[in-house]
């Protein structure tokens, strides 16, 4: 059985989905506070549900002037960016500055797992031992049915045991 240590040890390494390459040292200089990391993420990225129903003519929902997204936008890129660097690569090219007042028109559209993995790409960056964990969470309901949804779990050091992020 292996000992605490080299768990985490495991969960502080990258695979091709989490491994952030060129843009390593940028993922270093982001928040050290998780829940401040986590906010800062949220304004990077508009969850697509969103696109599809009435908070695509709200001109003041959390992610901003809803209706300012060109309608050939209107997708899940999910499959445009399916690892982390790639969605990066992508946030950072649209507006190289990555802070709370992204515009509208410069955030990606991407699903709970890709937000799990590039929060999960910036914790591993900066040495925090953390996984993408999937499952069916009774706040995430369609029709009465359960969906999926993604999460990350990641290390606290303080409290000596995983948290969610």
């Amino acid at each position: 059985m292996k000992n605490l240590e080299e768990i985490l040890e495991f969960y502080k390494q990258t695979s091709a989905y989490t491994d952030l390459g060129f843009y390593q040292e940028f993922a270093k200089k982001l928040p050290e506070n998780i829940k401040e990391l986590c906010l800062l993420q949220r304004h990077q990225i508009i969850h697509p549900v969103n696109l599809m129903d009435e908070t695509r003519q709200d001109k003041n929902s959390f992610y901003g002037d809803m209706t300012k997204i060109p309608e050939t936008r209107l997708i899940f890129e999910d499959d445009i960016f399916p690892i982390a660097q790639s969605v990066l690569a992508e946030l950072l090219r649209k507006d190289s500055k990555y802070d709370m007042k992204r515009e509208i028109q410069n955030k990606v559209h991407v699903t709970c797992r890709c937000q799990a993995i590039l929060l999960v790409s910036i914790l591993k960056a900066k040495g925090i031992p953390a996984r993408a964990r999937s499952g069916f969470a009774e706040y995430c309901k369609d029709d009465g049915i359960y969906c999926d949804h993604w999460i990350t779990e990641y290390y606290d050091e303080n409290a000596r045991k995983m948290d969610f992020g």
